[in-house]
């Protein structure tokens, strides 16, 4: 079973009913990289959200690996213009 979240994250449900400790993992990666994000460029935590979605469709890239790179610093979204 596949639940949808608040802020439309999709949370694979396993058949004991337990969430998927990586889909979990992932989910948290996504809100610590808009955390960031908000701090980074003092603007909202939806507008941070969105902002990493658009730079993962823009360069056909999951949510996830954006999410990923922000958190690892590897990726830098303060200077994109998206």
């Amino acid at each position: 079973m596949i639940r949808v979240g608040e802020a439309g994250y999709r949370t694979v449900i396993g058949a004991a009913g337990a969430a998927d400790p990586l889909t979990s993992y992932v989910s948290a990666e996504i809100h610590q990289a808009s955390g960031m994000l908000m701090v980074q460029l003092g603007i909202s935590i939806e507008a941070a959200l969105a902002r990493l979605r658009a730079y993962a469709f823009a360069e056909g890239r999951s949510l996830a690996d954006v999410a990923h790179a922000v958190v690892e610093r590897t990726l830098d979204l303060r200077d994109d213009d998206r």
